[in-house]
């Protein structure tokens, strides 16, 4: 076998392997970085540069210079943003924040969607009816601008209060594929032979169907956790950009102020 065969057949086999696949192992890789961060960082770094004047404003990265012909230092290895808070400070503090907002949404989001599918189809009639519409409206509504009318109205929310925030809106597109796929299931013939031999809808739901959902409900958990991290992040923009309109308009305000 040649020297290209041999490449060929090795980069076959890596395909066959899942858990080889270069895109999983980066993004593993780099979620775990993150998790790293966010658990050792606190001991590794000072956490009190993330308060505003803690550094000088606007530092490039390590090996780069800015437009004022600043180069970036080691002790903010990332640089700093312009109310002089170091970048890596922020990450350390903020990673695992959105991460639990992430994940903790999610979970119920999935939790919630799980339950509604089963009972929609194993119920049906009006309830069925019930869901199935109250899914395909609530999926229309962005969890952001909820979010957001919320923090308007009662201000600063917590890391708790915003997971179960934007976990309301996570459980429609769960919900209508896992009755999609117990619909069809339901009709299979091990499904039916269960029920034949007088299993309860419990052990058929949970030993039979659930195995063979955990691939759709990966992916659909791996989606709801991207969705609640924007919202997350859309939601500290929003923060950014009312106190910043703050600012605005106070500094408008001194010199009205002053003239009187």
């Amino acid at each position: 076998m040649t020297r290209a065969e041999r490449k060929q057949a090795r980069r076959l086999r890596r395909f066959d392997n899942p858990w080889l696949n270069p895109k999983l192992l980066w993004g593993a890789g780099l979620l775990l970085s993150i998790v790293f961060l966010g658990i050792v960082g606190r001991l590794l770094w000072d956490p009190e540069l993330v308060f505003t004047g803690s550094m000088p404003l606007k530092l490039p990265p390590v090996g780069f210079e800015n437009l004022r012909g600043q180069g970036g230092k080691w002790t903010s290895p990332l640089g700093t943003d312009g109310g002089g808070r170091d970048l890596l400070a922020l990450l350390i503090i903020g990673a695992p924040n959105t991460l639990f907002v992430g994940l903790l949404a999610s979970l119920i989001g999935m939790s919630m969607g799980i339950t509604l599918g089963f009972s929609a189809v194993f119920i049906g009639g009006r309830t069925d009816n019930v869901i199935r519409v109250l899914a395909d409206v609530m999926i229309t509504i962005p969890p952001l601008l909820i979010l957001v009318v919320f923090q308007s109205s009662f201000g600063d929310v917590s890391l708790t209060m915003m997971a179960l925030l934007i976990a309301g809106f996570l459980w429609q597109s769960p919900t209508r594929l896992i009755r999609a796929q117990v619909l069809s299931m339901k009709r299979s013939g091990y499904v039916q032979m269960a029920q034949l031999s007088g299993a309860s809808t419990t052990h058929i739901m949970f030993k039979e169907m659930l195995p063979n959902l955990e691939p759709y409900l990966f992916g659909s958990f791996i989606a709801n956790v991207t969705t609640a991290i924007v919202t997350a992040v859309g939601s500290g923009c929003w923060d950014l950009v009312r106190s910043v309109s703050r600012r605005s308009a106070a500094r408008s305000m001194r010199p009205s102020t002053q003239g009187r």
